[in-house]
């Protein structure tokens, strides 16, 4: 793609405040317009002023033509040159559509095939064992049946993940944690396809570590790590930058360069500070839930990303800020929040819930930066904090309430609910919805 004037707007597809928006401040910055769309009806809408405009499409699962139909009518009305995903249901959407879209203006990732190669986990882990990757003892289990004749081989703790990113949203975790042999049985029983959907890794002793990469033409254009202080669910909570191990920076070049991949990939690993020894987590084929650590510590992916798609050369600082600390408020608060009510959600080893809490209230520092605010834009991280607190205050009142109501009355608002559920879905597969090409004219666009 050749220079263009910088006026050119870029569109970011995806909604989750601290990956978009991290993005849309970066470019807005050096007078860039971006406009943030998703195809989620979840969430609240992104209000800040690195955002021109937030856009809501069809969805990209359940509505597919309409979704590109609308899509790429927001790209021709709006004249965007850029698109990047800021998520993986994002990265899965694209790549339904890459051939098309790519006619239309610069999609910021690699073709199918390569995007393939870091969403199946089992060809990642492939890879990586032919690059000489340390990776977790990995099984994959298709029945209970075969899960049985693993009984004496099996090391616990025992981690299950999602297989592939590219039916992402019908997974109900993106980690589960097991301690006994039953425990994982119990999951197999209750759900027939589980062996099918995940795989079981050992469990590796350690903290998780992210290398950042900005890949071009197979060499790196800026690296960058952190190490996870907190994490939930595979998502981290609070991170430290620091300094880039010459061993995991090896690792992920081959890595990446053997999968074909081209742009932004975080490379995440598993590394015990004890005996020095890592173990590779994930590839994410996307930006990453630290990149506001990356930006403050002066390595501005996004911008350099976008100079790359115009012909510029990025001018990237021979080093960045180590020991800086970020901290995602809303995602720690969901973290304290599941130790009180579900502890082996947050990890293994658990931790104390009442140290944590101590924890929580004394990560208010001036050193450690809040990853959504701004004093000049704090609009983002206020709506963040207040739809988490509402979200959790909803969720608690809810289990209050089932608690509290007689059993037979539980039962029949159960079976009503599967009734409504079930006309709604009926109806909605008799009604045919017509495709709006001027996504601004539908109805909940703009909201």
């Amino acid at each position: 793609m050749g220079s263009g004037p910088i006026t050119r707007p870029v569109l970011v597809l995806g909604a989750q405040p601290h990956f978009a928006l991290t993005i849309a401040r970066s470019l807005h910055r050096r007078g860039i317009p971006v406009t943030i769309a998703t195809s989620s009806l979840k969430g609240p809408r992104l209000s800040s002023r690195a955002i021109r405009r937030f856009v809501r499409l069809p969805s990209h699962q359940h509505r597919p033509d309409e979704f590109i139909a609308a899509l790429s009518a927001l790209i021709r009305s709006e004249k965007f040159d850029m698109l990047i995903p800021s998520s993986d249901s994002a990265l899965i959407a694209l790549t339904q559509h890459y051939e098309y879209l790519s006619t239309l203006l610069h999609v910021a990732c690699p073709p199918p095939h390569i995007v393939k190669r870091v969403v199946e986990k089992p060809l990642t882990f492939d890879i990586a064992k032919r690059c000489g990757v340390n990776i977790p003892i990995t099984y994959l289990v298709s029945n209970s049946a075969e899960l049985e004749s693993l009984r004496t081989t099996l090391r616990f703790p025992v981690i299950a993940k999602p297989r592939s990113k590219m039916d992402i949203g019908t997974h109900t975790f993106k980690v589960r944690y097991f301690q006994t042999f039953e425990g994982l049985k119990a999951a197999f029983l209750a759900d027939a396809d589980f062996g099918l959907g995940n795989v079981l890794q050992e469990y590796c002793p350690g903290e998780g570590v992210a290398i950042g990469t900005l890949i071009h033409k197979g060499e790196p254009i800026a690296m960058f790590q952190d190490r996870r202080l907190k994490e939930m669910q595979g998502m981290s909570v609070m991170t430290s930058s620091e300094e880039l191990d010459p061993v995991l920076r090896q690792w992920s070049l081959t890595l990446l360069r053997d999968v074909g991949w081209e742009g932004i990939a975080m490379v995440e690993y598993r590394h015990n500070r004890c005996d020095g020894t890592a173990a590779l987590l994930e590839v994410n084929g996307r930006y990453w839930g630290s990149l506001a650590l990356a930006v403050h510590a002066g390595i501005d992916f996004p911008f350099y990303e976008w100079q790359l798609a115009h012909g510029e050369k990025p001018q990237v600082p021979s080093r960045y800020h180590v020991g800086m600390r970020a901290r995602w408020i809303a995602g720690d608060i969901l973290r304290l929040h599941s130790l009180f009510k579900d502890p082996i959600s947050v990890g293994f080893p658990r931790p104390s819930r009442w140290k944590e809490l101590v924890r929580f209230l004394t990560d208010f520092k001036p050193r450690t930066r809040a990853v959504l605010w701004s004093i000049g834009d704090p609009v983002p991280f206020l709506l963040d904090v207040g739809h988490t607190l509402k979200r959790l205050a909803a969720e608690d009142a809810k289990a209050i309430i089932k608690r509290l109501l007689p059993r037979r009355m539980a039962n029949l608002l159960r079976t009503y609910k599967r009734y409504a559920t079930m006309v709604g879905s009926r109806a909605g597969a008799g009604h045919k919805v017509g495709v709006s090409l001027n996504p601004g004219d539908r109805g909940g666009t703009n909201s």
